[in-house]
């Protein structure tokens, strides 16, 4: 029974150092692209490190709307959309992408005799998910494939007209245990229950004595 128990600790500790390996280069998140007044670009990715999970993303960026020479009052629809773009890497290697694609949509209204303006606009998409080729589907976690990105614009600022957008990401996906952690929990009871079998022996051993 020891050998057999030594067997078991010796397969637990490759596993759980085969797993320490794998997770040893850190997941970054890359964010990049457009959302109505908001802009990230290409070249200068908001990068994340997701290597304990994600939490979320907000950003926000806007334009100031220049006063009109005219002085009558209109509303107007505002026709956007959001081209956003999340990648996701694992040391040098692109794991997935995501992309999230929807109309922004809502109205604009200004003053003419105060030179104001107001108005909202929204949209939101699910992203699509490509996994990079020859990577194993088992690798991307569930958040990744679960997130939602929402724009939502707002004028402020009073008179300085300040049309703002703001990105968020966020996911749906329950949170789910790492394969190490697993690891280590079925590691820990099976060290238990082995712990408990020896004693029960023991115990059916000195009652066979007595």
């Amino acid at each position: 029974m020891r050998q057999v128990a030594w067997l078991v600790c010796l397969a637990s500790s490759v596993v759980l150092g085969g797993i320490g390996r794998a997770h040893a280069s850190p997941l970054k998140l890359q964010i990049w692209g457009n959302a109505h007044n908001l802009q990230i670009l290409p070249n200068d990715p908001v990068t994340i490190d997701v290597t304990d999970g994600f939490s979320g993303f907000t950003r926000s960026g806007g334009q100031i709307l220049q006063h009109g020479s005219d002085s009558e009052n209109w509303q107007k629809p505002v026709d956007s959309a959001m081209q956003i773009w999340a990648s996701l890497s694992d040391g040098d290697r692109t794991l997935a992408w995501a992309q999230f694609s929807a109309p922004v949509e809502g109205s604009l209204s200004y003053v003419g005799m105060f030179g104001r303006y107001s108005g909202s606009a929204q949209g939101s998409a699910a992203g699509v998910v490509s996994i990079g080729q020859g990577v194993d589907p088992s690798l991307i976690p569930s958040w990744f494939t679960g997130l939602t990105a929402t724009v939502q614009s707002q004028v402020t600022g009073g008179y300085l007209n300040n049309f703002e957008s703001t990105l968020t990401l966020t996911t749906d996906a329950a949170p789910v245990p790492e394969p190490s952690s697993v690891l280590v929990f079925l590691a820990a009871a099976g060290c238990v229950g082995y712990r408990r079998v020896r004693r029960a022996a023991a115990d059916r051993l000195n009652g066979m004595r007595t």
